[in-house]
């Protein structure tokens, strides 16, 4: 089910490919973009921003960061700046929750580093799975 979304969400942005359009954070560069550092209540305050401001893009990027704080704090995940999202990847091998963050991973992937925008409409169709990501992390207790 989520992969054929996913592809049909890939299809639809490569169809719409537009280089020109890319929207980068206020004060965080890529590189800076830490997601143990980064408070929650920045985040939620970014997130509010970002949807005002339909910078759907921004939105998956911030609750990409929700899920990795997540991950991170239930020591799923060991971050550090060099590695990749494929580096988490294997970290989640053989651990709960593996298939959920690799879907996830596919989603921001493809929205954030295809540098395009996505419409209110492709955002609302991968919201739920990035919402349900995080929520199941959240209620996880050490």
């Amino acid at each position: 089910g989520l992969f054929i979304l996913v592809a049909w969400i890939a299809y639809v942005l490569i169809k719409k490919y537009n280089p020109k359009v890319v929207v980068t954070p206020a004060n965080y560069s890529t590189s800076d973009w830490n997601p143990e550092m980064i408070p929650k209540t920045e985040l939620e305050l970014r997130l509010e921003a970002a949807i005002a401001q339909e910078h759907y893009r921004e939105c998956v990027r911030i609750y990409f960061t929700f899920i990795m704080k997540e991950l991170i704090r239930l020591r799923r995940i060991q971050w550090k700046r060099e590695l990749t999202n494929y580096d988490y990847i294997l970290q989640m091998m053989n651990k709960d929750g593996f298939s959920d963050f690799n879907q996830s991973v596919n989603i921001y992937d493809l929205v954030w580093y295809g540098d395009y925008e996505i419409t209110a409409n492709e955002y609302q169709a991968v919201l739920p799975h990035l919402e349900n990501h995080y929520k199941s992390l959240t209620a996880e207790h050490e």
